[in-house]
C-alpha cells in the first residue's frame, strides 16, 4: 500500500513515538510510506535518516490554510497514496481540502489525544463529508468519542492501542548499578522514575507531592526525566516540598536510566491512548502506578501495579511505599508489567490490526467508486 501520515506537531511526545513506530514498521513490511511533518519538528529529525520513509516538510499552523492545502495538494498529486492518515484536527481539515484539490483517497484520522472533537460546524462539516473513518487508541477515548461526538454517526470506528519496541525498551539489570551511581542514587534506595512531557495534563505535579510524602516515610527518591512548560514550576514545587526529585531534562537514553530505577508513576488525568511512557516503562520490566483514570487501566492490571484514586497524591504515597515495603512483590509485578508489555502491546500485533483495518476502508472506497 501507498501510506501518506501527517502530523504537523514541532514537539517530541507520545503521539510523535507512535508516528515513527507506525512509519517506521509499515515500511518494514514493504509499504510505500511518506510522512508529511513541520521542517523543525523532532519527527523530522528523528526519521529523515531512513531512506525507506520519504519526507515532505509542511509547516501546517492553522486550522484552514488555503495555501498550505494547495502545496499539501501538490504532495498527494505525487504520492498517489492509497490512504492518507491524519493526526490533529488541523491536518484533518487541511488534508480534507488538498484532497479536494488532489481528488481519490480516503481520510483516516487517528485519534491518539485525549482532547474531545468540538460540536462546531467547521468539526461537523469535515468529519462526516470528509473522513472515512477513524482509529481510536483506547477503548476508553473511544466511548467518550461516542458520547462527545454522536452526529459522528455510524462512521467506522476502530480500537487499536499503541505499540512499544520491547527490543529496545527491556530490562537491562547490567546497567542497574551505573544508572543508580551516576545520579547518586544507593542501593537500598526506591527510585521512583516519571519519563514524559510535563505540561498540566500529565499532573506530573501529583507525582512530586507522592515522592515526596513516601520520602518523608522510606528511603525513596523521585527521577523525572523530559521538560515541557511546566518544567520550572515542577522544579519549585520539588524546592518547596523538600522533595528528594532528580530532574535531568529530555533524554534520549530512557531505557539506560529506567534500569537504575523500581517504579513508574503517572498521574495523568486525559489521555487519547494509553501514554507510551507507561508501555516503555512495563515493557523495562517496572511496576506502574498509575491514575485510575483515562486509558490507564486498559494497560497497568492489578499484577502490574497499581491504580490510584486520581486528583490527589495521597494513593500513589501508599502505592510507593507498599512496593517500598516488599521486593519480592515489585519484582513479581515488575515481571509482570514486562510480559504484558510483550504479549499485549508488541508492534506487530499493532501493525496487524492496522494493515487489516486500512485495508477495510481502502476496499469500502474503492467500492463505493464503483457503485
Amino acid at each position: 500500500m501507498r501510506l501518506l501520515a501527517v502530523n504537523s506537531t514541532r514537539i517530541w511526545g507520545g503521539a510523535e513515538v507512535f508516528f515513527q513506530i507506525l512509519c517506521t514498521a509499515m515500511a518494514d513490511r514493504g509499504h510505500e510510506v511518506t510522512l508529511v511533518c513541520h521542517p523543525d519538528s523532532e519527527l523530522r529529525r528523528r526519521i529523515i535518516g531512513d531512506d525507506r520513509i520519504r519526507i515532505a516538510p509542511l509547516a501546517i499552523r492553522a486550522e484552514l490554510n488555503y495555501f498550505r492545502s494547495l502545496q499539501l495538494a501538490t504532495i498527494l498529486h505525487d504520492v498517489r497514496p492509497d490512504v492518507l492518515l491524519a493526526h490533529r484536527p488541523k491536518d484533518v481539515k487541511i488534508s480534507s481540502v488538498a484532497r479536494w484539490l488532489a481528488k481519490g483517497m480516503p481520510i483516516v484520522h487517528l485519534k491518539l489525544y485525549g482532547e474531545p472533537l468540538k460540536s462546531r460546524f467547521d468539526f461537523r462539516f469535515f468529519w462526516k463529508r470528509e473522513v472515512d473513518a477513524m482509529v481510536a487508541a483506547s477503548h476508553e477515548t473511544f466511548h467518550r468519542l461516542r458520547e462527545d461526538a454522536p452526529w459522528l454517526g455510524d462512521m467506522p470506528v476502530e480500537v487499536i492501542h499503541n505499540a512499544v519496541d520491547t527490543n529496545r525498551f527491556r530490562p537491562l539489570p547490567e546497567l542497574r548499578e551505573r544508572a543508580r551511581a551516576q545520579l547518586g542514587n544507593s542501593h537500598d534506595v526506591l527510585v521512583v522514575s516519571y519519563h514524559g512531557r510535563l505540561a498540566p495534563p500529565k499532573r506530573v505535579d501529583l507525582a512530586v507531592r507522592a515522592i515526596a510524602a513516601a520520602a518523608r516515610q522510606a528511603r525513596v527518591r523521585g527521577l523525572i526525566i523530559g521538560d515541557g512548560p511546566e518544567g520550572r514550576a515542577l522544579r519549585e514545587l520539588a524546592i518547596e516540598l523538600e522533595a528528594p526529585v532528580t530532574f535531568v531534562g529530555f533524554r534520549d537514553d530512557v531505557p539506560d536510566l529506567l534500569a537504575g530505577c523500581d517504579v513508574e508513576i503517572t498521574m495523568s488525568e486525559i489521555e487519547g491512548s494509553t501514554p507510551m511512557s507507561v508501555l516503555e516503562a512495563m515493557a523495562c520490566g517496572l511496576p506502574v502506578i498509575a491514575s485510575d483514570a483515562t486509558s490507564h487501566p486498559e494497560a497497568v492490571e492489578e499484577g502490574c501495579g497499581a491504580l490510584v484514586e486520581p486528583g490527589t497524591p495521597e494513593g500513589a504515597a501508599k502505592a510507593i511505599l507498599a512496593l517500598a515495603d516488599d521486593p519480592a512483590k515489585r519484582r513479581a509485578k515488575g515481571e509482570a508489567a514486562r510480559a504484558r508489555a510483550v504479549e499485549q502491546f508488541g508492534i506487530d500485533k499493532m501493525i496487524d490490526r492496522y494493515e487489516a483495518f486500512i485495508r477495510q476502508v481502502i476496499g469500502r472506497g474503492q467500492a463505493q467508486s464503483r457503485s
